[in-house]
């Protein structure tokens, strides 16, 4: 029940938000209705940040083929005036204690901070957004309520963790860049693949047609030697 914020796991509620808005637009009944621009704005976020966030959502295994787990960001501290009458509590030289920030996630990504009541607000937003995915709600409805709400704190959520790699991005020594290269998808990969095959065969199509119009020809002169030794 510990906070534990990571990179890591940012990228994979981005990409469960990113997933929810492809089923909805590619895969459902509607294409996501009357919403249908709002579904793709919001997929463009997700896909410009969950692109940011590769290199950490999609880990490599270590040594052993052990998922590597990427270290968690440290939970923002704030003071605070004592309770009264509570005389154990460690005050510093200004007579203040030192608790854990549990203001606002919005807040305080606004200043700089992933926190897991972020993460964990993301996530659920992804599960109500799934739950709409197949087809749009009827108009005027709870549950068309629901999934406007759910559409715009998604939106809210996703540019407040931008926000927050913004912050680190001009920073020495973060983990998250301000721009990070995604790993190249299997499909991008293999079309790459296809078309360097391409480029070669069409490179070599004029050796390999003069190859064959050689070998013709020699086999055209044995057959006219061999006919005139029948003759």
């Amino acid at each position: 029940e510990e906070p534990f914020a990571s990179w890591q796991a940012a990228g994979c509620v981005v990409e469960a938000v990113r997933a929810a808005c492809a089923c909805t637009l590619y895969a459902s009944d509607d294409a996501g209705g009357t919403r249908r621009m709002t579904w793709q704005g919001l997929y463009a976020t997700a896909n410009r940040l969950a692109r940011r966030l590769a290199p950490h959502a999609q880990g490599k295994p270590a040594e052993g083929e052990i998922l590597v787990i990427e270290p968690c960001e440290m939970v923002p501290r704030r003071k605070k005036d004592p309770e009264p009458g509570d005389d154990t509590a460690a005050v510093d030289e200004d007579g203040l204690i030192e608790i854990d920030d549990d203001r606002d996630p919005i807040v305080l990504a606004g200043e700089g901070h992933l926190v897991q009541g972020l993460l964990d607000t993301m996530l659920r937003q992804s599960q109500i957004l799934n739950s709409y995915a197949g087809a749009e709600p009827e108009a005027g409805t709870k549950d068309a309520s629901n999934l406007d709400k759910a559409l715009a704190l998604a939106e809210k959520h996703l540019d407040a963790l931008t926000a927050v790699i913004d912050s680190r991005g001009s920073k020495a020594g973060q983990r998250i860049p301000s721009s990070g290269k995604a790993v190249t998808p299997p499909w991008v990969e293999a079309r790459e693949s296809m078309r360097k095959k391409i480029e070669t065969a069409q490179k070599e199509a004029p050796i390999k047609q003069a190859e064959a119009e050689r070998e013709l020809k020699e086999v055209e002169e044995a057959l006219k030697q061999t006919e005139k030794d029948l003759a």
